[in-house]
């Protein structure tokens, strides 16, 4: 996972492509790195504008067990500000 960690933060401060950077850190968490990647990932997501499909991968997240053996409230605290921000959203239209 350290290369795909590595590649994230590449392209997340140098490329500045937050999007690309939440692809990677999935990558690494689902290839042994600790479970708060997905949380990061899921605010990336939300940074690029993507917070459906943040909120998609922080639910993923949540009913895999591995991915949960640690971290799982801070999972559930990145889904409920990604839910408030879809709720701001659908309240705007």
């Amino acid at each position: 996972y350290n290369l795909s960690y590595r590649a994230a933060y590449h392209f997340l401060w140098e490329v500045k492509n937050p999007g690309r950077a939440a692809d990677l850190l999935l990558v690494a968490a689902k290839n042994g790195g600790p479970s708060w990647f997905y949380s990061l990932a899921g605010k990336m997501y939300t940074d690029a504008g993507q917070a459906e499909l943040a909120k998609g991968v922080l639910e993923s997240a949540l009913k895999d067990p591995l991915a949960v053996t640690q971290g799982t409230d801070r999972i559930q605290r990145r889904l409920a500000e990604v839910n408030k921000i879809l709720a701001d959203q659908a309240a705007k239209k």
